[in-house]
């Protein structure tokens, strides 16, 4: 699927249920990835139990992605993109003085 074809996915969804519902379902899914991380970080009894929590995991970023990513359509993406770089950076930073102290 193009860019251009989510994209427009995204805003059909917008202008079919409306910014309110679909940041309702953005909170939902937000919610159930945290449930799913939950249940993958208590562990399985089995190999194949770990793989399965994994995969409701992903299945759950998608869905927590897809919700944004209609959030950005909403609000545009320059102020997110502004905050995002400045938080890779922050993070950049405490990577670094993370590292610096366990070489010093």
């Amino acid at each position: 699927m193009t860019p251009e074809q989510e994209t427009k996915i995204l805003a059909s969804a917008i202008n079919t249920f409306g910014i309110n519902a679909q940041l309702d379902i953005l909170m939902e899914e937000c919610a159930e990835l945290i449930q799913a991380i939950c249940k993958y970080k208590r562990g399985a009894p089995t190999p194949a139990g770990t793989l399965i929590l994994w995969g409701r995991m992903h299945e759950e970023m998608a869905d927590v992605e897809i919700m944004i990513d209609q959030a950005r359509v909403y609000t545009g993406d320059a102020d997110i993109n502004v905050h995002r770089e400045h938080k890779l950076k922050r993070l950049e930073e405490r990577i670094a003085q993370r590292r610096a102290g366990k070489d010093g």
